[in-house]
């Protein structure tokens, strides 16, 4: 097993862990089985087509079903489901040609030809248009044509060194189809007898989306479970080296990602994110540097720190504060306010061809329910208008205008956060023991401070001690330029033991271990070190 992983073709490790999944019992029933029901309905959508019938009910039947739903499972986001059903229910005559189209043809590129040239601008976004062709071309074949989900797909590509498909590509499914092909090829090679490409699709996706504690898993031992987050985290910091040649200063991002010691990669892909949902959250604990990435991510994307607003959360924050609400005013008597959220969105509509950016830090310090209020469901229908609270005038939130909000999960926990906002956002994790702020540290010491290494050494071995995910100590407290042995120890008694106090409150003999004494101590004789006080 470990020689396997240790091969230098990437296909070896990622086959072996597509055949950790396919040979678990309950595979088809939860990764395959689905996707042929949702073929069915498509089939019966395009035998109605085909015959003169209605159409347009199996077809939304098919969207409703898994497909449709956010899981494990889900084949299309939602809200370009939502997009594509209502242009097919406004324009039937249309949709219904551009189907007849892609159903009569075996030919892929002729089909997506069809398929793209037809799709208005609203359902133009490259690899969700993908994913609901993916789904239409099930109901020719669904073994031929598996449904794809661009993250994921793009995610195999980058674990087994597959090329990427090119950016002038209108379709990027014919790509993926050849992906699944030579898929097929390595796991024969390695004896992974899979049926068909709708069999490498569920597998890769399981490979690279399934959650840790996905029942597929629920007998395998933690050292196991490690090693697979370690073959995913490719994805998000492909490249260990910490001294890497500075990249173009005319790539925006590159530089960014220089300048922060962060992959471009992980910048890319929350650019794609907010590019795909407008709304993302930067989740992790204290000192992970959630807010510092989110403002000069903001810049970056919007060009002009004119463009970006800030707002904190707070437990009194309001919806008034926040949107609209009446206030006092100069002359006496209570006036109409807009709150921060109206008035990016007025200025971001009025100027259409540049992004803006809201940045709502704390995000889960206030009662979101109530100071998000309408902007629930504008979050989710960008496209469509609704009254406000205290006023009667239309209001929408315009496409240019992009959400960032983080929240410290050492105050509260993501899983406490409402079900109907975790829809509408993407959420990254900033966690100091994953990539890429795994090592963040140690890059900043590298490139500022390279004769205080060790001071990366104390940090994983408290985090090691603390051995909280969700309240680890950060790096960002020790990156500053000023630092030395006596900022230091400045900076561990004030900051890091006093936080540690709060972790283990009550627990003094707990919180003594933390000692910078204790933990420099530890370093310089691990084998003598007496370790009975450390928590497991």
């Amino acid at each position: 097993m470990s020689e396997q992983r240790a091969s230098e073709n990437p296909w070896d490790e990622f086959i072996y862990w597509a055949r950790r999944f396919y040979e678990w019992d309950g595979f088809d029933d939860e990764a395959r089985e689905y996707k042929l029901q949702v073929a069915e309905l498509v089939q019966s959508a395009k035998d109605a087509l085909l015959n003169e019938s209605d159409w347009l009910g199996p077809l939304e039947g098919a969207f409703k079903s898994r497909a449709y739903k956010a899981s494990t499972s889900s084949i299309v986001h939602w809200n370009t489901i939502n997009e594509f059903r209502a242009w097919a229910m406004t324009n039937r005559t249309a949709v219904q040609a551009m189907l007849r189209d892609i159903w009569s043809t075996h030919d892929i590129q002729q089909a997506s030809n069809a398929f793209f040239s037809s799709l208005p601008e609203s359902v133009k976004r490259r690899g969700q248009r993908d994913a609901i062709f993916s789904v239409l071309m099930m109901g020719i074949d669904p073994s031929r044509y598996p449904p794809i989900r661009p993250s994921s797909t793009e995610d195999c590509y980058v674990l087994t060194n597959y090329p990427l498909p090119p950016d002038n590509q209108t379709s990027v499914y014919p790509h993926a189809l050849r992906f699944f092909d030579t898929m097929l090829t390595e796991a024969t090679k390695q004896g992974l007898d899979l049926q068909d490409r709708q069999d490498a699709h569920s597998v890769a996706l399981a490979v690279t989306e399934w959650k840790l504690d996905h029942r597929s898993m629920a007998n395998w031992p933690e050292e196991e479970k490690a090693r697979l987050q370690t073959f995913r985290t490719k994805t998000t910091d492909p490249s260990p080296d910490p001294i890497t040649p500075p990249p173009s200063p005319t790539d925006p991002l590159a530089a960014l990602a220089d300048e922060l010691l962060l992959p471009v990669e992980f910048l890319l892909r929350i650019n794609n994110l907010l590019d795909d949902k407008r709304q993302a959250i930067f989740y992790g604990p204290p000192g992970t540097g959630k807010t510092y990435v989110a403002r000069r991510l903001a810049e970056t994307i919007a060009g002009d720190s004119s463009r970006v607003a800030l707002v904190q959360f707070h437990p009194s924050y309001a919806y008034e504060d926040f949107v609209q609400g009446y206030r006092p005013a100069a002359s006496g008597g209570f006036e109409l306010r807009n709150g921060p959220l109206v008035r990016i969105a007025n200025a971001a509509r009025e100027d259409p061809g540049q992004t803006y950016v809201l940045l709502i830090d704390e995000i889960n310090r206030g009662n979101i329910a109530k100071v998000f209020g309408e902007l629930y469901f504008l979050l989710e229908y960008r496209d469509h208008e609704l009254s406000l609270q205290y006023s009667d005038e239309p209001f929408a939130l315009p496409e240019n205008l992009w959400i960032i909000g983080t929240m410290n999960t050492a105050d509260r926990s993501i899983a406490l956060i409402d079900a109907a906002l975790r829809r509408r956002f993407y959420f990254v994790p900033f966690m100091p023991s994953e990539a890429p702020i795994d090592g963040l540290l140690r890059r900043w010491l590298a490139r500022h401070k390279p004769q205080m290494q060790y001071v990366a050494d104390y940090v994983d071995r408290a985090n090691q001690m603390l051995d909280n995910r969700d309240s680890a100590i950060g790096p960002s407290y020790f990156m500053k330029t000023t630092l030395d042995d006596a900022w230091l120890a400045m900076i561990w008694d004030h900051a890091i033991l006093p936080y540690v106090a709060e972790h283990f409150f009550g627990q003094e003999e707990r919180v003594d271990q933390f000692r910078l004494d204790r933990i420099a101590g530890t370093e310089a004789d691990d084998e003598t070190a007496d370790t009975d006080g450390i928590p497991d």
